[in-house]
């Protein structure tokens, strides 16, 4: 259950919502919930995505890439799949380890990555009940160069959630030239488009033959990889920062004139 402060802060955001003169929705999926379940009229609501962050390239950084090898060693040591993000409930870590797991016993050269922050108790009583403590590796939150050099020397971001507003790591792995598996929900189908796959979220089996497929096309099929790759990084070209606050721009704007007092 959530806690009484979690409680009075969705609150007071859905009172300050439901009294803003716009909204501005990084995702469709969001934008529904928020009519659908908070009653904001749908014609406050523009939805104005996210972007990705610069760094997020497929093209090599040095300084990043020697930080990301003191963190991780040297590239060509593992077979990476990383996950980003935080481990709260809806993150579904447990997903992502018990995803692990059926894939390490016929891919011993796999490793997890995570990155932001340690694991709970729970989940890392499951690391110690499959016995994954030496094939996962946790990392703090990372500066921006740092992380996009992650990204572009992982295999695969899976990204198992059970919801997400928007999904940002699909988005930023995507720019990085990085394929995506993602729990198939609204939002980060939105985001990923044509270019990630997507599993049913407590389908284990699904998973574990989404990536299995992901990593033999990467060892056995070269030039279906890197349409692959480039798939993604077209799909992440959609979505900018510029365009954001343009459109963020226009509905000030807009906001503005309805708000402004008639001249006299």
């Amino acid at each position: 259950p959530r806690s009484a402060m979690f409680r009075a802060m969705t609150r007071h955001i859905l009172d300050g919502l439901r009294q803003a003169g716009h909204v501005a929705c990084d995702s469709h999926a969001t934008r529904d919930a928020l009519v659908a379940k908070a009653g904001i009229a749908a014609e406050r609501t523009t939805v104005v995505p996210n972007g990705p962050h610069p760094s997020c390239t497929p093209d090599a950084e040095p300084a990043a890439d020697i930080d990301a090898a003191r963190l991780l060693g040297p590239r060509g040591g593992f077979v990476d799949l990383l996950h980003v993000g935080s481990t709260i409930a809806r993150k579904r870590i447990d997903v992502l380890l018990r995803v692990f797991d059926s894939l390490r016993s016929a891919h011993r050269q796999l490793r997890l990555v995570r990155v932001g922050g340690p694991f709970t108790a729970a989940q890392q009583a499951l690391v110690r009940e499959f016995g994954l403590g030496d094939a996962v590796v946790v990392l703090p939150a990372l500066d921006r160069a740092t992380l996009a050099s992650v990204y572009r020397r992982s295999a695969l971001l899976l990204m198992p959630s059970e919801r997400e507003g928007f999904g940002l790591p699909v988005l930023e792995a995507m720019a990085c030239g990085t394929p995506v598996v993602a729990s198939d929900v609204a939002a980060l189908r939105e985001v990923g488009g044509f270019a990630a796959v997507y599993c049913p979220l407590d389908d284990i089996g699904a998973w574990h033959s989404a990536v299995t497929r992901l990593l033999d096309e990467r060892s056995q099929q070269p030039a279906q990889w890197t349409l692959r790759r480039e798939a993604g990084i077209r799909r992440a070209a959609a979505f900018s920062w510029s365009r954001y606050a343009s459109d963020v721009t226009t509905i000030y704007a807009r906001v503005a004139a309805v708000a402004a007092p008639p001249s006299a």
